[in-house]
């Protein structure tokens, strides 16, 4: 059986039919528009947009958290100063009250910077169940002054070294209960002896930069 060939002739193109089917294959593929590439560029700026704002919110509270505090360690400072006026008072039970009054004058400022709100009897209230059950030291102080001449000396001395870390210790925990977004109504006299206590001991190592 003899099968014929089908010989191209030199004048005869080349078949392109399936070159075409390519490129029709090709061009057959959905093709995205430029409204559909803006959409996407705008998906993807917001999404970004909305990560930096996040960011930027994170860092301006933690900014602001940071110089709250810076200001309330400055406050705490001053208040420390103040704090000796009462030891020279010679008469008993005045020297307390000045310097209670003073401890609840750095209350007030200590919520106005933290943006808490603040009620004298509530801080009064507050300041005698901490001072009074964690610290008689700053008592026995006032008592000596009864007595003339040497007891008066030595509530002076007595005074001088422990009401300034008194007023630093009390500063120091409520700024801690502020921070951390505490208010005088939830403040806890009794949970926060321990710490109380505790920043007494530091005080009276900051209390020896006054002198």
């Amino acid at each position: 059986m003899k099968v014929e060939r089908k010989r191209r002739r030199l004048y005869e193109e080349p078949d392109d039919t399936q070159e075409t089917v390519k490129q029709q294959e090709i061009t057959s593929e959905p093709a995205i528009s430029d409204s559909q590439v803006k959409q996407e560029v705008e998906k993807a700026e917001q999404t970004n947009q909305r990560d930096k704002n996040t960011t930027g919110k994170e860092n301006s509270e933690q900014d602001s958290l940071n110089i709250n505090n810076q200001l309330a360690s400055q406050l705490i400072k001053r208040y420390m100063v103040l704090a000796l006026a009462p030891a020279v008072i010679p008469f008993p039970l005045l020297d307390l009250a000045i310097s209670s009054g003073i401890q609840i004058r750095m209350l007030r400022k200590l919520s106005e910077i933290y943006g808490i709100p603040f009620s004298k009897n509530r801080a009064k209230s507050l300041l005698v169940a901490l001072v009074s059950g964690a610290h008689v030291g700053l008592y026995s102080g006032t008592i000596l002054k009864f007595l003339p001449a040497i007891g008066t000396a030595g509530s002076i001395l007595s005074m001088a070294m422990l009401s300034p870390a008194v007023t630093y210790a009390v500063g120091y925990v409520f700024a801690r209960h502020f921070e951390s977004g505490g208010t005088l109504l939830d403040f806890s006299p009794n949970s926060a002896k321990v710490h109380f206590q505790r920043a007494v001991k530091q005080g009276n190592i900051a209390s020896e930069d006054l002198k």
